[in-house]
């Protein structure tokens, strides 16, 4: 399964492909921190993953405390890895939450906004969970650090498919 190239993430995938492909990539699934969940993150270089983590977040701050916080340590990441691509777990608007509580899914969606507000490369792109979980490989297991991953592999293996795809027209 693939993403539909009318899909606004397909279209984001396409124009950023060869940096996603040759590029520095910066994969970040959001979180304030809380007592199940803190943001994932991972470096993959010329396609490469180079480096993974979890940003450890003090659940008992405030919620302004923790996107404070979140904010300051993104910053660090963009400036140590200087990233060509930002791709990201784009927390759907849902009046539902997907299943969360409410404050939950608030927080995740604020969390999302720290992480687009930090002045990054021209390349972003944001990948929904319904997405990107029908793409996972068969070793995939859950986790903030693993989802991370697997985001920016999805979005690297449609960049490739999408040059794959280029080349072929440019030879026919």
């Amino acid at each position: 399964m693939a993403l539909t190239k009318t899909s606004q993430t397909y279209q984001d995938i396409e124009a950023a492909a060869e940096d996603l492909v040759y590029g520095t990539v910066l994969c970040i699934d959001p979180s304030i921190g809380s007592q199940s969940s803190m943001p994932g993150w991972a470096i993959y270089e010329a396609g490469l993953l180079t480096s993974s983590g979890v940003l450890h977040i003090d659940p008992t701050g405030t919620q302004v405390e923790r996107l404070r916080f979140l904010g300051g340590v993104l910053r660090s990441l963009f400036e140590t890895f200087d990233p060509d691509v930002l791709v990201y777990e784009k927390v759907p608007v849902s009046a539902h939450g997907g299943g969360r509580s409410q404050v939950g899914h608030a927080s995740l969606l604020m969390a999302s906004g720290v992480v687009l507000s930090i002045p990054g490369p021209d390349y972003t792109v944001g990948i929904m969970p319904i997405s990107w979980k029908k793409l996972v490989r068969p070793t995939y297991r859950k986790g903030d650090e693993q989802d991370a991953i697997e985001i920016g592999y999805i979005c690297i293996e449609e960049a490739r498919k999408i040059l794959g795809e280029r080349d072929a027209d440019e030879a026919s």
